[in-house]
């Protein structure tokens, strides 16, 4: 939990994909450039900065909703690859808003996956960014 009193959004995002997408490499960077290309597929969480929004009049205790944004990238061996798991990924970040766990109120796609710049010939990249609603921890 942060210390104004909402959970930690990335390390909800992170563990919510490392549970759905066993097969892949989540995390907030990039495994090691001597292990990168045996570690497909990976998804890469970026925290962007985010605001806040519902904020009580004259209330001392801050926001009631926090806002979470983030960029994703996947990369992936081939096009196929990446764009599987960018589809898996989307579906995934939709449906946290039904878990109880993490506090996620609503999800905005700001910005759909896409291709992106591959990161070198052999690495292919998807890209897209996502806002998230949080309320407070209740736990």
């Amino acid at each position: 939990m942060t210390d104004n009193g909402f959970p930690d959004a990335l390390e909800k995002v992170i563990g919510a994909l490392n549970t759905a997408l066993p097969l892949a490499y989540v995390g907030d960077e990039l495994p090691p450039q001597t292990a990168l290309e045996n570690r497909f597929p990976i998804v890469l969480v970026q925290d962007v900065p985010g605001g806040s929004r519902a904020v009580p009049w004259q209330a001392g205790g801050g926001p009631l909703i926090d806002v979470f944004a983030a960029d994703f990238y996947i990369l992936g061996r081939n096009r196929e690859q990446s764009r599987e798991y960018a589809a898996r990924t989307r579906g995934i970040l939709f449906s946290l808003v039904y878990r109880d766990d993490i506090e996620i109120k609503k999800v905005i796609e700001v910005s759909a996956f896409s291709r992106a710049t591959d990161f070198n010939p052999r690495v292919k990249r998807e890209h897209g960014e996502y806002h998230f609603h949080i309320g407070r921890d209740t736990a």
